[in-house]
């Protein structure tokens, strides 16, 4: 029998504005894409943050160029509360961070790291080790902003290897997942596609486990329905045959025992508002 995580809150860190059309291809309208991240609390090991969202270091990092290029493409807005640590501390959190797993290396998911200077790091190390070898404008391309890691994040990094994931049992046959505390309370999910070493997470909780899809879409409308993304968008994902067959993977679930949820969708900001138990 897996244990049951304490809690689970989702928190935004800023939003990026696009076009509705990057979406769905049904409307032209601007359209907000929170940088959402998580607190997860587990009833022995403490909290663990997923992801970090956006903080004022991304705007600090992207003021010249080519950096400055993904400020004209993707304007971005800081929440005015400040970081996502500051965001925990307005929320009443007063425990501090110990581990942020990073569900990929988009800026808008590590922007805040650097304001959690005592925090170990999880992510996927063959992901990253490429990412830094890359030259500058292909990190750009992929999203990635080196300098918005601290200087000891490799020493402060615990990363998971691409071999530690062993296949899903039951709903989650066709996934491979790394059960990151050890009593199937929280499954770290791979879900490539989107970016090198995406990652989603099922959080069990009550009344019903959470599948946090994080970027696997951008809409959870487009789990459920038979919906491609548009061609533009088509081209800024790492690997559009992998996001297309994960996309397949999740809508073979139908309609299952989790609740979806995903990083930029709007029905999700629902998760935002009343946060999950």
């Amino acid at each position: 029998m897996s244990s049951e995580l304490r809690q689970v809150r989702f928190f935004n860190a800023g939003h990026a504005t696009h076009l509705k059309y990057f979406t769905d291809a049904r409307g032209w309208g601007p359209r907000r894409y929170f940088a959402t991240f998580a607190l997860v609390e587990h009833p022995r090991r403490g909290f663990v943050l997923i992801d970090t969202g956006y903080s004022s270091r991304v705007i600090e990092t992207t003021q010249t160029l080519p950096y400055r290029l993904h400020r004209w493409v993707t304007p971005v807005t800081l929440d005015s509360r400040g970081s996502a640590a500051d965001i925990l501390r307005a929320a009443g959190h007063r425990r501090e961070i110990e581990t942020i797993i990073l569900s990929h290396f988009h800026l808008d998911h590590i922007g805040g790291v650097a304001a959690f200077p005592n925090a170990d790091f999880v992510y996927l190390e063959e992901a990253y080790r490429r990412l830094c070898e890359l030259n500058v404008w292909r990190q750009l391309r992929e999203g990635f902003v080196r300098e918005l890691l601290p200087p000891d994040f490799d020493r402060r990094s615990q990363p998971l290897h691409a071999g530690a994931f062993r296949p899903g049992v039951d709903d989650l046959s066709a996934f491979l997942v790394y059960d990151y505390f050890g009593d199937g309370s929280m499954l770290i999910v791979s879900l490539p596609g989107h970016a090198d070493g995406h990652v989603g997470f099922v959080f069990n909780v009550r009344p019903q486990p959470i599948f946090y899809v994080v970027d696997s879409c951008w809409d959870v409308a487009m789990i459920r329905q038979a919906r491609e993304l548009p061609h533009a968008s088509r081209l800024v994902q790492f690997d559009y045959p992998s996001y297309r067959s994960t996309l397949g993977k999740l809508r073979a679930l139908g309609a299952c025992r989790f609740r979806f949820v995903a990083c930029h969708c709007p029905g999700s900001q629902n998760f935002v508002r009343n946060g999950a138990r």
